[in-house]
């Protein structure tokens, strides 16, 4: 990783609950993409090396791939997912509705009003 972690404004949280320094939210969802704990990025690079010059893959990127999609089992990675940008974090765009629809029910559960959600979120 050449980029200081200075330059990277924004918190994407890995399944761990960890967040990891990032240039931009992702603005859709990308299974091809993935962020990672700085050190397992590193690591990813070696074993994809190591796997395409050992005859394992054919190529560097699907390597590089199931490399990402193992260290996300192991919770150390995260596929992009759409996301909105809030207070320097990038809250994936499901939690906002989950939440939206969680205090709906909530407020109609409490009060007997009906709750109408717009069509725009606040995040």
């Amino acid at each position: 990783m050449n980029v200081s972690i200075k330059d990277l404004p924004y918190a994407y949280y890995l399944p761990s609950g960890a967040p990891v320094c990032v240039a931009e939210c992702p603005k859709e969802d990308d299974f091809s993409s993935f962020f990672c704990r700085y050190d397992t990025a590193k690591e990813i690079e070696i074993n994809a090396n190591a796997m395409v010059d050992g005859g394992y893959f054919p190529d560097f990127d699907a390597a590089v791939l199931m490399q990402n999609m193992e260290a996300t089992s192991a919770m150390k990675c995260m596929p992009y997912v759409e996301t909105r940008l809030y207070m320097g974090f990038c809250v994936p765009a499901a939690a906002v509705q989950a939440l939206t629809e969680a205090t709906s029910a909530a407020v109609s559960a409490h009060t007997g009003i009906t709750v109408r959600r717009k069509t725009k979120h606040f995040i």
